[in-house]
């Protein structure tokens, strides 16, 4: 659906890209770098995510923390692989409902897992 206006379901995006996870996984600790969107000069938020997107192939939209086109879900329905957001930063779900995720923390200056709860929505590409 089409829905960026309001939230939809998980159900409606089709199933999640656990594989985007397991590639998140190989950065960590890699440095926190601002506009950074290469393990060789490192990551920010937004950066890992659309890096990880691209190595599984697929297409994400233009690097941002904006917020993204197209439908969002509540956060409570992400898994593994799915895109968590807040208007400042993003990162990759971990674990059912958002509990953990991979993510390039600028306080913590690398990639790491994070579990305190600050995303505001989902979403699936």
């Amino acid at each position: 659906g089409n829905s960026s206006s309001g939230g939809g379901s998980a159900a409606d995006y089709g199933p999640p890209a656990s594989n985007v996870l397991s590639e998140a996984q190989k950065y960590i600790g890699v440095v926190y770098e601002w506009g950074g969107a290469d393990p060789s000069v490192g990551f920010d938020c937004s950066g890992l995510v659309y890096y990880c997107h691209l190595r599984c192939g697929r297409s994400l939209p233009p690097r941002t923390t904006h917020g993204y086109g197209g439908g969002w879900f509540p956060v409570s329905e992400a898994q593994p692989g799915d895109v968590l957001w807040n208007p400042t930063h993003v990162g990759i779900c971990a674990a059912p409902g958002g509990s953990s995720y991979v993510h390039a923390s600028n306080t913590g200056g690398n990639v790491r897992w994070g579990s305190y709860p600050i995303f505001e929505r989902a979403y699936r590409f």
